[in-house]
C-alpha cells in the first residue's frame, strides 16, 4: 500500500513537470543555411535565415521575427564582411519593424575597418570607422526623434 502511494505521487509529480515544460515553449524556431562557392571550391558567401514565430494564439503579445546573417569572404579565406539583421513581421508586439541591422567590414588581413549598427527603425544609428591597425578613427551616434 505504501509503495502504491509513493508511485502515485511520483506519477503526479512527473505529469505536473511535463505540463510545466510544455507551456514554457512560447516560440517555434526554424533555420536554413546556405553556401555559395567559387569554381575552385572556396566559400564566397555563407548565410543563415531563421524564423521565430509564436506557438500561442495571443498575437498581440508575441510576434514573428525573421533573422538574417550573411558572411562574405576574401579570396584568401578571411572574412570580408558580416551583415546581421533582425526584422519583425506583423503589426503587433514591439513598435518597430527593423529591430537590428548591423554591418561590419574587414580588410584583407582580417582587421575590422568599418562598423554600422541601426536599432529599432534607425532610431539610434552608430557608425564606427577604424584605421588599418584596428584603432577607432571616428564614431558617430545619430538619434532620431520622431514627431507624432
Amino acid at each position: 500500500m505504501l509503495y502504491l502511494n509513493t508511485l502515485m505521487y511520483k506519477i503526479i509529480y512527473l505529469l505536473i513537470t511535463l505540463i510545466g515544460f510544455s507551456s514554457c515553449n512560447v516560440y517555434q524556431r526554424t533555420q536554413q543555411s546556405f553556401n555559395i562557392q567559387l569554381q575552385n571550391g572556396d566559400v564566397k558567401n555563407r548565410g543563415k535565415v531563421g524564423v521565430k514565430k509564436s506557438t500561442k494564439s495571443d498575437q498581440f503579445s508575441y510576434y514573428q521575427r525573421w533573422d538574417n546573417e550573411l558572411i562574405d569572404y576574401h579570396e584568401n579565406g578571411k572574412v570580408k564582411s558580416v551583415a546581421i539583421s533582425h526584422y519583425k513581421i506583423g503589426t503587433y508586439g514591439r513598435p518597430c519593424k527593423e529591430l537590428l541591422n548591423q554591418y561590419t567590414e574587414y580588410n584583407e588581413s582580417g582587421v575590422k575597418i568599418y562598423e554600422s549598427k541601426d536599432v529599432c527603425d534607425c532610431k539610434t544609428s552608430t557608425v564606427i570607422e577604424y584605421n588599418q591597425k584596428g584603432k577607432v578613427i571616428s564614431k558617430r551616434v545619430l538619434k532620431v526623434k520622431r514627431v507624432k
